[in-house]
C-alpha cells in the first residue's frame, strides 16, 4: 500500500489566515478546457460535485478509457483552485461567498441555482453526463440534484454515482444524504449509491485509508464500466440508443463487473455479478431492463458464453428489456470479463394505481364490504384500483 502522498496533487500546500489574506476570486470564475478539434460521435462529461466528487475525478481522469471530459464543481474557491483539473466551475458567488456551503444542503442548492445558466451551456454540449458526489455534505447533497436535472432537461443521459456517509458521521449528515439521494432519484435518469459503511464489512482488518481508497476505486470502476460501453468496440455492438433504453428514467441502477477464468468461471461470474454487496440495490429479480457486455478470450467456448448470458438474463423478469453485446480479446485466453447494468427496479416496488370515475354513490356498508380489491378513496365518488387487478 502506498503513502498518502499518492492521492494528493503534487505541490499542494495550505495557507491559513484572515479572509483579507486569502486569494480573491476573479469573476466570472469558470474554467473549461476542451480540445476544439476533437468531435467524438458521443461526448461524455464526468462532473465531480463537492469535495468528494472533485477529489474523485482528479484521481480518475487519467485512469479511464475513452474521450471523456472532466469538470470539477464546488462552492469552495480555495479547494477548487488547488485541483489539478483544467475544467472547473465555482458555484455561489453571492450565496456562499466562495467559501463553501458549510454542510448546508439548502445553501448548496441555492449556489447551484445561481450558476444554472453557465451549467446549461456546458451540459447541453454532451449526450451523457455522469455526476460523482458524496452525499451528506452541503454541496454534494444540495447541488448535485439541481445540476442533474439541468443536464437531463438539456437532453443528456444523466447518471449519478454517489456515496453515503459513514454511520459515525451522525444522524444529521445521514438525513441530509438520504434527502439528497431521494432528490437525485427524481432528477437524474439513474443513480448508483455506495454506502461507505459497507466497505468495512469486507474484512475487520481493513484500514480507514484502504476503505476510502477502495471506495474511490469502486466509483471509478463503475464510471469506467458505463463509459466503456460507448467507447470500446464490440463485435456484437451496443449502440447509444440501447444504452439510453436501459439507463433513461431507470431509477436505482446496478453496475457490476467481474472477470474469471478456468473450469468454474461461469459460476464465479454469475455469483459476483448478481450479488454485488457494496452497492445498495433491490433484488436483481426485479430489474426490468439489463445490459450485459461480455469480453471473451479466444479460448472461451461458445457454450460457456451462452450459458453465462442465459443464466444472467434468466434471473430478471421475463418482461425485462435485455441487451447483450460481445467483445473478443485475443490476449485473454480462456478468460471472460462481464459487465452488467440493471435498472428500472422501481416499477415493481409499488403497484401502479389509476383513478376510476364512478357515477354512483357508495353507502358505508358497501365500502366496508368492498375489501382490498376495491379500495375506496375519499371523496366517495372515486374508486382506486391497482393496475394489475384489471376491470371488475
Amino acid at each position: 500500500m502506498g503513502s498518502i502522498a499518492e492521492i494528493l496533487p503534487s505541490g499542494v500546500s495550505f495557507a491559513f489566515g484572515p479572509p483579507s489574506m486569502r486569494p480573491k476570486p476573479k469573476w466570472p470564475f469558470v474554467w473549461f478546457a476542451r480540445d476544439q478539434d476533437r468531435t467524438p460521435q458521443t461526448k461524455v462529461l464526468v462532473a465531480g460535485v463537492g469535495g468528494d466528487g472533485c477529489n474523485l475525478i482528479e484521481q480518475m481522469q487519467n485512469q479511464v478509457v475513452g474521450s471523456l471530459d472532466f469538470i470539477a464543481i464546488d462552492t469552495d474557491y480555495v479547494s477548487l483552485e488547488r485541483l489539478a483539473i483544467e475544467s472547473k466551475l465555482l458555484l455561489g458567488k453571492e450565496t456562499t461567498r466562495s467559501i463553501g456551503s458549510g454542510g448546508d444542503a439548502e445553501l448548496g442548492k441555492a449556489a447551484a441555482q445561481e450558476a444554472s445558466q453557465k451549467w446549461v451551456e456546458i451540459a447541453s454540449d454532451y449526450r451523457m453526463v455522469l455526476i460523482a458526489a458524496g452525499m451528506g455534505g452541503g454541496t454534494g447533497s444540495g447541488a448535485a440534484a439541481h445540476l442533474a436535472k439541468i443536464a437531463k432537461d438539456a437532453g443528456a443521459l444523466t447518471v449519478a454515482v454517489v456515496s453515503s456517509p459513514f454511520e459515525y458521521e451522525g444522524r444529521q449528515k445521514a438525513d441530509s444524504a438520504a434527502a439528497g439521494v431521494a432528490e437525485l432519484r427524481s432528477c437524474a435518469d439513474s443513480i448508483i449509491v455506495i454506502p461507505n459503511d459497507k466497505l468495512f464489512s469486507l474484512t475487520p482488518e481493513i484500514t480507514y485509508y484502504e476503505a476510502l481508497k477502495l471506495r474511490d476505486e469502486l466509483l471509478t470502476s463503475i464510471i469506467a464500466s458505463v463509459t466503456d460501453l460507448i467507447f470500446l468496440p464490440a463485435k456484437m455492438a451496443i449502440d447509444f440508443g440501447s444504452i439510453r433504453a436501459v439507463i433513461e428514467d431507470g431509477g436505482m441502477m446496478v453496475v457490476a463487473e467481474a472477470t474469471a477464468s478456468g473450469h468454474n468461471k461461469v459460476d464465479e461470474l454469475v455469483e459476483r455479478l448478481l450479488h454485488n454487496s457494496l452497492v445498495d440495490h433491490p433484488p436483481m429479480e426485479g430489474a426490468q431492463a439489463i445490459l450485459l457486455i461480455t469480453t471473451l478470450g479466444y479460448k472461451v467456448m461458445a457454450s460457456e458464453a451462452m450459458e453465462l448470458k442465459s443464466r444472467i438474463t434468466g434471473t430478471v423478469s421475463p418482461q425485462a428489456k435485455v441487451f447483450c453485446g460481445t467483445r473478443l480479446d485475443e490476449t485473454a485466453g480462456d478468460t471472460i470479463t462481464a459487465t452488467l447494468i440493471a435498472t428500472h427496479f422501481d416499477e415493481l416496488l409499488e403497484p401502479q394505481t389509476e383513478v376510476i370515475e364512478l357515477d354512483n354513490i357508495f353507502t358505508i356498508e358497501q365500502i366496508n364490504n368492498a375489501g382490498l380489491s376495491h379500495r375506496i378513496h375519499i371523496p366517495s365518488y372515486k374508486r382506486i384500483k391497482t393496475a394489475s387487478e384489471g376491470e371488475n
